[in-house]
């Protein structure tokens, strides 16, 4: 791949740098499964707990249990005012391939739209694949947000105005939660933040085989094949709508705000998903980010584009909610 020819931003490019100097090749998924699950959860952990705290301090945080699908799921509330009064909230969902990530590896990126919003967010720790196959993660999901709703003044939120969003496979289960709640007639959410999401298993598309190929961007086809293997009980899930909802039908949806890098291996499915909301009539907007790959987000303290993904985020939340 001729990197000279991609433009990349130069911050980014500064991180991206010292991996691609790295010896280290990208692991063989084909030989990955539970165990190797594990230890990855296990060494994300402690790289969290060693790495200083990011985001904005709020003069609210809390943790919560839920009422999911599986027993208790946690639930962190971000209030960036704690006035008292009903305010409006996002629940947003992590990224992590269905199988990793957590509450702690998306604080800071939750602090910092919580304050830029001045907004509540709920962030879900949702059940996890492979312990909790599809339709486990979705159907959590699906308990957490009915249990927010049903609690909304003790919770100082304002049930009428909620919205859902998440990165990645976060993004996946936000979308397939808000068509589960419209197909069962209970339309309470207001909008929808999009970042980078999975929407189909399409490994054939555009940006797949331009930056997918080898994990160079952080993000190669070859793992996304390993967090679908995790996720899907058989590999023909993948033509289940409530899995790959860009096979659904998209009518109905709220307002949506569909966010990508432009060198992202998941590029095309946030411009298909675009099309295909178009055409259904969904009030949607698509905002892709020159020169930054997959989980840019994350790295809003080292990189201004980032950091400003994040602002224009948090302006179209407050939009969504009037």
């Amino acid at each position: 791949m001729d990197d000279e020819k991609i433009q990349i931003d130069p911050q980014m490019q500064a991180i991206l740098k010292p991996l691609w100097d790295s010896p280290e090749e990208e692991p063989d998924w084909d030989r990955f499964g539970h165990n190797e699950v594990i230890a990855m959860r296990a060494e994300a952990m402690e790289a969290l707990a060693e790495a200083p705290r990011s985001g904005p301090e709020l003069p609210r945080v809390v943790d919560l249990d839920a009422s999911g699908a599986f027993g208790k799921t946690r639930v962190r509330l971000y209030d960036p005012s704690n006035s008292g009064d009903l305010q409006p909230a996002l629940i947003f969902l992590h990224g992590g391939g269905w199988f990793g990530g957590s509450i702690e590896g998306r604080d800071g990126g939750c602090r910092l739209l919580a304050d830029l919003s001045n907004q509540v967010v709920l962030s879900v720790g949702y059940a996890l694949a492979p312990e909790h196959k599809f339709p486990g993660p979705l159907n959590d999901v699906l308990a957490v947000c009915r249990w927010l709703r049903a609690h909304a003044d003790e919770l100082g939120i304002d049930p009428q105005r909620l919205a859902i969003g998440g990165d990645s496979a976060g993004a996946n289960l936000a979308l397939a939660t808000a068509l589960d709640l419209r197909n069962s007639d209970e339309q309470f959410l207001c909008g929808l933040l999009l970042f980078y999401g999975v929407f189909a298993h399409d490994h054939q598309t555009p940006s797949h085989r331009r930056f997918g190929k080898d994990g160079r961007y952080t993000l190669s086809s070859a793992a996304m094949d390993f967090c679908w293997r995790m996720y899907l009980n058989a590999p023909d899930e993948d033509q289940d709508p409530r899995a790959a909802p860009l096979l659904a039908d998209l009518t109905r949806l709220p307002p949506a705000y569909i966010m990508c890098g432009s060198l992202d291996p998941l590029l095309n499915d946030s411009r298909n998903l675009y099309e295909k909301m178009k055409q259904a009539g969904v009030d949607c907007t698509l905002r892709i980010h020159e020169g930054v790959p997959h989980s840019f987000l994350s790295y809003f303290s080292q990189v201004n584009l980032a950091r400003e993904a994040w602002r224009e985020a948090a302006d179209f939340l407050r939009s969504m909610m009037v």
